[in-house]
């Protein structure tokens, strides 16, 4: 994925993005863009999720004003993303570190690119860096490795030769990577590359986490893949229901030492469901669209699902490419079929087009009006009744008739849980967590299965928070 250039139609060199491996393709899990400054990534591991900010800081030649701007909104961006494992920030910040201050030993360690000759103005960007770092907790990792100048620089002046001797004049350290006091352990190593060749005066910086990436072979969307109507048999639900809250207590296991907040028990409850769906559910099986599709074609669809699920894109390339071969060649034999039998009325239904029908249209005396009519009705309509300006309907400041309605605040209840699950339609499409009402129906039927929804209810309800994926 690549993100560059701005929203709006001023171009601007700035941008920011991400290249990702094939490897890597399937644990991604979501992508959001803040501005042509900063965006993020989130991945999955093991455990939960990892975010990673890439950002770009405007150079200090432009107005201390738009420079203030910008370190507060990474800051808001930085506190708005939420995940349940480690945050990075990795960018170019154009902040030259230049020395210590004493104070700032918890955000800037003993080895950084140093420059003590320069008078530091007060509008630098560097002080802008710090206040935010302090503010977040964060830490300049590049400054806490013992490395020498040439591993520490990140940039080069116009003119200067990528490999020429390091010295401040012509060298300086603007990119770095910002992370938590808690996370910096999971930095390994990080220096700078002087020898890859880039069309940049920045040079390429190399960086070492140690972060298990989950590794899945099936696709995010398994609703797709999975027959979850089978879940209306009781037998089959009742088997689900068990190897679900199975698997739920032995990721609760496996992390005993984590805190439990509501990211992390939807994290393990969607980890369950796709077990469960894995070991109970049986597989959909590719049904033909158009009715010349033969037996083969469809095998090879399946085959290139299971390609797709194992994350094998070479494989899934070449049996994309044989599908619409045999798909025209299934067509054509079809149509010759159906014209061996001498008559042409079944060529001609196959080649007559669908007509869009279209309703009447009423006005507003309720009289039906003739298309020529229509788009002064609907005119008519939007400016009468759509898009009328009503009177004002609030009503003046008095106490109420009644009394306040009670609200039950008590903790919710199993029955309660039981009731609105029993109100769920099946059938219907799922939200951003790929769990289907069928699901939550199924997982009702046993007590395991009621009292873990309604324990994920109650942690709701008690930190007054939904989860956000």
């Amino acid at each position: 994925m690549i993100l560059s250039g701005r929203s709006d139609n001023n171009r601007e060199h700035a941008g920011v993005g991400f290249l990702i491996s094939p490897a890597c393709r399937a644990s991604i899990y979501g992508f959001c863009q803040a501005s042509n400054r900063f965006v993020a990534i989130k991945i999955r591991a093991s455990g939960g999720k990892v975010a990673i900010i890439s950002a770009y800081a405007l150079q200090s030649q432009r107005p201390y004003d738009e420079r203030c701007n910008f370190f507060p909104e990474l800051k808001q961006f930085w506190q708005s993303i939420s995940v349940n494992g480690s945050k990075f920030i990795f960018g170019d910040f154009n902040s030259r570190i230049y020395t210590r201050f004493p104070g700032e030993e918890s955000i800037i360690g003993d080895f950084f690119f140093k420059n003590h000759a320069i008078y530091l103005r007060p509008d630098l960007n560097r002080l802008l860096l710090i206040e935010m770092c302090s503010a977040c907790g964060l830490q300049a990792t590049n400054t806490f490795i013992d490395l020498p100048d040439d591993k520490l620089v990140t940039f080069r002046a116009p003119g200067t030769a990528p490999m020429d001797t390091v010295s401040p004049s012509k060298f300086a350290q603007l990119d770095l990577l910002l992370a938590p006091v808690s996370d910096i352990n999971g930095v390994i190593h990080i220096e700078t590359n002087r020898s890859m060749a880039l069309a940049s005066h920045h040079y390429l910086i190399l960086v070492e986490l140690q972060v298990e990436i989950d590794k899945r072979n099936q696709p995010c969307h398994m609703q797709d893949h999975f027959d979850v109507h089978a879940l209306n048999d009781p037998r089959l639900a009742s088997e689900f229901s068990a190897s679900m809250t199975t698997c739920m207590a032995k990721l609760r296991d496996n992390n005993a030492n984590h805190v439990s907040n509501i990211e992390n028990m939807q994290s393990q409850f969607r980890d369950a469901y796709a077990t469960a769906c894995k070991h109970v559910l049986p597989v959909i099986k590719a049904r033909p669209k158009q009715k010349w599709i033969s037996s083969s074609t469809l095998k090879l669809i399946d085959q290139r699902n299971f390609a797709r699920g194992e994350c094998n894109w070479t494989l899934e390339k070449e049996l994309h490419t044989l599908i619409r071969k045999s798909a025209a060649c299934d067509k054509w034999q079809f149509l010759f079929n159906m014209a061996e039998g001498g008559s042409w009325d079944a060529v001609k239904l196959f080649r007559q087009l669908s007509t869009i029908k279209q309703g009447r249209l009423r006005s507003l005396s309720g009289k039906f009006v003739s298309s020529e009519e229509g788009a002064e009705t609907l005119a008519e309509y939007l400016e009468k009744v759509q898009w009328a300006v009503r009177p004002d309907a609030i009503l003046p400041d008095r106490p109420s008739i009644w009394a306040p309605l009670p609200v039950n605040e008590l903790p919710i209840t199993t029955a309660e849980v039981q009731k609105a699950i029993s109100k769920l339609k099946c059938k219907k499409a799922c939200g951003i967590d790929d769990i289907p009402p069928e699901c939550f129906k199924a997982l009702a039927c046993s007590t395991d299965g009621l009292n873990l929804i309604t324990e994920l209810c109650q942690l709701c309800w008690q930190s007054r928070n939904v989860p956000k994926d």
